[in-house]
């Protein structure tokens, strides 16, 4: 599978559906994004087809360790320790400038939430 491809969405509903086999999606404060995975090679892409890897050093490292290539589709977060939640403004400053991608990814790491069509969350990278 070659880049763009648009990740899975959540569709508005007027009542939330009920029954087995339902499961519901925290707000996660982040960014959806595809990760198109080859041995020692990722590529991360966002909602709106554009390139994103780049502020994600922390996140490539670690997705392109994986043994086998694959499509994931997830949300790219940064975590608040003072808050102890999820933070939308740290994530934004990775591609804001200012301060260096590779300062950001050390002082907040970016975490990487998998989704899966069969389940609720698969990982947490």
């Amino acid at each position: 599978m070659q880049p763009p491809v648009s990740p899975m969405l959540a569709a508005p509903a007027h009542v939330l559906p009920t029954g087995p086999g339902w499961a519901y999606e925290p707000k996660w404060d982040g960014w959806r994004a595809l990760a198109f995975c080859q041995p020692g090679r990722v590529y991360l892409q966002s909602r709106t087809g554009k390139a994103v890897s780049a502020y994600f050093p922390d996140l490539t490292r670690i997705i392109a360790a994986l043994p086998v290539g694959a499509v994931l589709d997830g949300e790219l977060l940064v975590w608040d320790p003072d808050r102890a939640r999820t933070s939308f403004p740290l994530l934004q400053r990775r591609v804001s400038g200012g301060t260096t991608v590779v300062r950001l990814a050390a002082s907040h790491p970016a975490q990487y939430v998998v989704f899966d069509r069969c389940a609720t969350v698969t990982a947490m990278i």
